[in-house]
């Protein structure tokens, strides 16, 4: 894992805008409440929108964590990677690895950010994009990239058709406004260990119709968090909240309804640039490699 040193500057806002082709939103497969980006708009090269802190994790500093990036980011890629699809039909863009950096100490006291995203490259089975969180000031808090596995909808349905559960919910129910509790939680010097129980399909609206499957940034919110208490519980006389400069999240299996979900911790460097690297690794009884996170913490 590369650590990078902080980097703060303002982002120019082109004032080039172009409407928005709402027919894009058809041909993801995530929809609301999973999907909650505001005010779609095309500038430029660039997709961008705005979106409100859902959840934050209260050992975290600021109004935004690591993983709330990467949903509402990964979410905004999918529209770039929907567009330049030359098949105009729904299709599964699923994330499966993304770097996340953060580009400065400074905690904000907002709640609403904005964010933009571009192609970097695509093709039938694969897209890339990288994009950027800033303030309302252009102010860059976060820069990512994420990696893509491009599905269409006939396949996915035909790949994954032991998974089929109907899904219907009430639109104003949202269980991404709080985490998912840990179960058997166990912290040692060495390593941590966890359950976020079975994955219902309650956990899972929006994400994907008729087959629920808990969002990699759902689980990549619980992998942040138990890494968070691994460092700690290192840390015992620290009083602070902890940040994140360097989160990298790799996902190799999709885990829908029924399966559960289990994390243990890995110490990979003591002192990285004067913080800890932890990798998380979920895994289950069925498979011991689900995804990894990798993350830089500090105080």
């Amino acid at each position: 894992m590369t650590i990078q040193l902080f980097h703060t500057k303002p982002i120019r806002i082109s004032e080039l805008e172009n409407t928005f082709d709402a027919a894009i939103l058809a041909n993801i497969s995530v929809t609301k409440p999973y999907f909650a980006l505001k005010d779609l708009r095309s500038i430029d090269e660039y997709f961008c929108a705005d979106f409100t802190t859902e959840l934050m994790n209260i050992d975290e500093v600021g109004k935004i964590s690591s993983a709330e990036v990467g949903r509402h980011m990964a979410i905004l890629g999918s529209l770039v990677l929907s567009k330049e699809n030359p098949k105009k039909e729904k299709h599964h863009y699923l994330a499966t690895d993304a770097v996340i950096t953060r580009c400065t100490t400074k905690t904000s006291n907002n709640n609403t950010f904005r964010c933009r995203a571009k192609l970097v490259s695509m093709n039938r089975k694969k897209g890339v994009i990288s994009g950027e969180v800033f303030e309302q000031d252009g102010t860059l808090l976060y820069t990512i990239e994420v990696i893509y596995m491009v599905l269409g909808q006939a396949i996915f349905e035909r790949m994954f058709a032991d998974h089929r559960v109907e899904t219907q919910f009430d639109p104003s129910f949202n269980p991404y406004t709080h985490d998912s509790p840990f179960i058997d939680l166990k912290l040692s010097m060495e390593t941590c260990s966890a359950s976020i129980g079975v994955v219902k399909k309650e956990d899972c609206p929006g994400h994907f119709n008729n087959f629920p499957a808990l969002p990699v940034a759902r689980m990549g919110t619980s992998m942040g968090k138990i890494g968070g208490l691994h460092f700690m519980h290192l840390n015992p006389n620290a009083k602070n909240k902890y940040f994140i400069s360097n989160a990298e999240l790799h996902a190799r299996q999709l885990v829908f309804t029924g399966e559960e979900v289990k994390f243990r911790t890995e110490i990979v460097n003591l002192n990285a640039e004067k913080g800890m690297i932890i990798k998380v690794i979920a895994y289950n009884n069925q498979c011991d490699f689900i995804a990894e996170s990798i993350c830089n913490y500090h105080y």
